[in-house]
């Protein structure tokens, strides 16, 4: 029942998408249009127009963007937004004279964070594996010991008291070294998996944060690499299946021909942009801003005492 509550709310949600972009299409009065190989129920029902220059302008060069255009792009548990109206604005915002200087600076300190953060983040992944691999050796010692018990006789079998009833007496210290509340604070890395780790109910929150976070992170992206004279030649959004995310498309030949240190800068801004966004929001909710934002607009907490909810009337007579 458990699995229905999840699946059917999640196939009425794409089935409404599939719907909606249907009638759409009817109303636009649009054929469907087939854009790539394969023959799957993909079309676009916006016009596309393609630029001469959209995309292709290496390092060096200050070509201005073309026309603005717009496409949507439809396949089953895939919806994908691009537009290249947003080229002109990343364009103008990277090479503007006034904050020349500060994209310098900012981008070169992306670079440093970049680099710093592969270091740290390889020594994690390296220590939270060893955590992982020493809770699962802890697990299977206890399931299969390998030393003998208090229980066991002289009289015993040799492999009876590796394969014994399991008695009702509750393991504290096993327990907590495998499951336990200390056990589970310690480590590193605890994925997020809804319905297990994460509450169904936090689950919008987290996809709305991954929207968030990836338009800030593909941001970053589109300004240093304006900054650095290659044109984007698209931006957008999607939806696939359940993760929210943003893209921009950069000409990967201009990125081939660029210095190492101009790659790091296109490379490195995306994480830089992700870590002062997280920067920003602890200091945002940690400073209090965010609850006096919330009571601007009316909003009360009621986790403190007894709340009433409603009161029912008593008939009279």
């Amino acid at each position: 029942m458990g699995f229905l509550n999840l699946l059917v709310p999640f196939l009425a949600t794409w089935f409404g998408i599939h719907a909606f972009l249907f009638l759409l299409q009817r109303f636009l009065n649009r054929p469907n249009l087939p854009v790539g190989p394969g023959s799957g129920p993909e079309y676009e029902l916006l016009p596309t127009v393609s630029s001469t220059n959209g995309g292709q302008s290496g390092p060096g060069t200050t070509s201005k963007p073309g026309p603005s255009s717009s496409g949507l792009l439809v396949k089953p548990f895939y919806v994908r937004f691009s537009t290249t109206g947003l080229n002109s604005f990343f364009f103008r915002l990277g090479n503007s004279p006034k904050l020349a200087q500060f994209w310098r600076v900012w981008y070169g300190l992306g670079v440093v964070f970049g680099l710093l953060a592969m270091i740290v983040g390889w020594a994690l992944l390296l220590y939270a594996a060893f955590q992982l691999v020493s809770v699962a050796v802890v697990a299977l010692m206890n399931l299969w010991p390998l030393g003998p018990s208090e229980s066991k006789t002289s009289q015993d079998p040799p492999l009876v008291n590796k394969f014994r009833k399991r008695e009702v007496v509750i393991d504290t210290a096993a327990t907590t070294s495998i499951s336990g509340n200390s056990g589970e604070s310690d480590m590193v890395l605890i994925p997020m998996i809804p319905g297990v780790t994460l509450p169904l109910s936090h689950l919008p929150y987290y996809l709305i944060a991954l929207l968030v976070s990836g338009i800030v992170h593909e941001a970053g992206h589109a300004i240093a690499a304006a900054r650095e004279k290659t044109q984007v030649s698209s931006t957008g959004i999607f939806l696939y299946i359940l993760y929210p995310g943003a893209f921009v498309d950069i000409s990967s030949r201009a990125l081939a021909i660029m210095s190492p240190i101009q790659q790091l800068r296109v490379v490195c801004a995306g994480v830089w942009h992700n870590v002062v966004l997280f920067a920003a929001a602890g200091i945002f909710l940690s400073s209090g801003a965010f609850q006096f934002s919330l009571q601007m607009v009316g909003w009360k907490q009621m986790g403190h005492g007894v709340s009433v909810v409603s009161v029912a009337q008593s008939r009279q007579g």
